[in-house]
């Protein structure tokens, strides 16, 4: 199947699941149909069965230049999404720092409500370009952020320019549990 709008939509990564469901997570930058599903402008992740029809799709931010880089299904079958957004996450009154902030979610697989959500960043861009989990669901992030990171975590340090970070995310607490970053005043990206 096909789906988009008239504009540059984008798609940030793909998955498949055991039972043979396929998960895709992008962007739009306008309304868009995906079967019967409609979802507005900004970052969202699309559930197809087997056969490729749509099952739902989940918008996680109303933020035109929000995206998702990467998606996969975790160890307890959950689906976790990372990007950027520049606007609050869906449902989340969790404060967006500016311009371009990093993000992490964690979907219900069946229904695709947001588990966990986890928007993290400064006033510059911030970036989140990869991720994965572990079977006690916790979430590792990594990607990179300019001056901050804004959680409330001891140690974070920024080198200048654009620097790397490392992050583990527990969804049973809503709680980083640590931060690593590295850098130099030169630029860094962080992407797998």
């Amino acid at each position: 199947q096909s789906f988009g709008t008239a504009g540059h939509d984008t798609a940030g990564g793909a998955t498949v699941a055991k039972d043979g469901s396929l998960y895709v997570g992008g962007a739009v930058p306008m309304l868009a149909t995906f079967g019967s599903a409609q979802v507005g402008a900004g970052p969202f992740v699309l559930k197809l069965d087997a056969q490729g029809e749509v099952l739902w799709v989940q918008r996680l931010s109303t933020g035109k230049l929000g995206r998702v880089h990467r998606i996969m299904v975790s160890p307890t079958n959950s689906i976790i999404a990372c990007g950027q957004a520049n606007l609050n996450l869906a449902g989340s009154q969790i404060g967006y720092a500016g311009q371009i902030d990093a993000f992490v979610v964690q979907l219900n697989p069946t229904a695709g409500s947001i588990l966990s959500r986890l928007l993290f960043g400064n006033s510059l861009d911030d970036t989140a370009r990869d991720c994965t989990a572990d079977a006690n669901g916790a979430i590792y992030v990594t990607g990179h952020f300019t001056n901050g990171l804004n959680l409330p975590v001891e140690g974070i340090k920024a080198f200048g320019g654009e620097d790397i970070f490392t992050l583990k995310y527990d969804t049973l607490n809503s709680l980083v549990e640590w931060v690593k970053t590295a850098g130099s005043a030169e630029q860094q990206q962080a992407h797998a």
